[in-house]
């Protein structure tokens, strides 16, 4: 086989490969993330951030853990929606900063709570990508899916819920409102690109 036909094929089996992922990813952090506030026993929604799951208390290893796990898979789900979304510029740097935004949820994970500047660092650059990833993702996913689409209608719906919770509630709701909302985008992409026959965008 000619290294032109292997490519097609590699790409392929990276869109696979993140989009099954990418469903296996809200699963498992919303999970880990209940299984975190079991174990914690005083975290409270809308009063405590998801990074005092990951300070000095008995969910430690547990919340840290789910953020580096759950960074790696944004990887993997990035590089497999790039692969869809090309060869759309727009989409592909959507992509791409999603893929950041990953590095940076791994960086959480490697620095808790009670680390400091660092952690904060680590929390600006994920939570700061992310929502540049998702503005970027607006055109190239209109153009994949329609506006009727469920990935585009999603995607307008986290951008708006999460711009909403910043400004109309406490901090701690508004993390826990732009995670969710992350995952939701995250998750309708996957089972959209597992739901089609054909992987070859009809968009430029």
């Amino acid at each position: 086989m000619s290294d032109a036909a292997r490519v097609p094929q590699r790409k392929e089996r990276l869109m696979v490969i993140g989009s099954i992922v990418g469903v296996a990813l809200p699963v498992f952090f919303g999970i880990m993330w209940a299984v975190a506030v079991v174990v914690n026993g005083h975290w409270v929604l809308g009063e405590h951030t998801l990074s005092e799951l990951g300070g000095d208390v008995p969910s430690r290893w547990i919340f840290n853990t789910a953020a580096i796990v759950a960074g790696l898979m944004g990887v993997d789900f990035s590089i497999g929606l790039m692969m869809r979304l090309s060869p759309s510029r727009t989409g592909m740097a959507g992509g791409a900063l999603l893929a950041i935004a990953s590095i940076g949820l791994i960086t959480v994970g490697l620095f808790p709570i009670d680390t400091g500047g660092s952690h904060t660092l680590a929390t600006i650059f994920f939570f700061g990508f992310a929502a540049l990833a998702a503005f970027v993702l607006l055109y190239p996913t209109y153009r994949w899916v329609g506006a009727r689409g469920m990935p585009f209608i999603v995607l307008v719906a986290a951008i708006a819920l999460s711009l909403a919770s910043m400004v109309l509630t406490p901090l701690p709701f508004a993390e826990a409102v732009a995670v969710a909302s992350l995952m939701g985008m995250v998750l309708t992409m996957s089972l959209k690109m597992i739901g089609e026959k054909g992987w070859r965008l009809r968009t430029s």
